[in-house]
């Protein structure tokens, strides 16, 4: 069967923006959710996929290619999904378009930031904690408390 390409995309991006975008990808493997492509387009992943690394060099240029490879009945492609794609602000989505990263400081103490998808961070927690499961702990009361959070206006 020849191969066929249902979706492809050039853009450049910050590193950060990149990060956040294979993060949020990440998860989505974690989570068995169905990953961020984008424009619309979202993909189904398997429980398990072979996993083919490509570091090139062709004259000055240098190229790192990730592909992921299974049998297309063991998950498939969404080219009408509503997902935002993890790198272009704009795009819209029901989905979140941040990711907490939870991180260990130069103080060996844990601490969490809220990274937006464009690579900003939002928010962080303003200080350390001694025990992950505290910090933990401080993105869950950020994620409870701050939905539906008052905006105070102050002069």
């Amino acid at each position: 069967m020849p191969e066929e390409t249902l979706h492809k995309s050039t853009r450049t991006a910050s590193r950060e923006a990149i990060g956040a975008y294979l993060h949020r990808v990440a998860n989505a493997f974690e989570r068995g959710e169905p990953s961020p492509v984008d424009d619309g387009v979202a993909v189904d992943l398997p429980t398990e996929a072979e996993l083919e690394v490509d570091v090139e060099r062709t004259g000055d240029q240098l190229t790192y290619e990730l592909e992921f490879a299974w049998p297309a009945n063991d998950g498939g492609v969404d080219t009408d999904a509503s997902v935002d794609d993890g790198v272009d602000e704009d795009a819209g989505g029901p989905d979140s378009q941040a990711t907490f990263e939870l991180y260990a400081d130069r103080a060996s103490e844990w601490r969490w930031r809220l990274r937006h998808d464009n690579g900003n961070i939002i928010a962080d927690s303003g200080e350390g904690y001694g025990k992950k499961d505290n910090a933990r702990n401080g993105i869950q009361s950020v994620q409870r408390n701050a939905a539906g959070a008052a905006i105070e206006e102050q002069d």
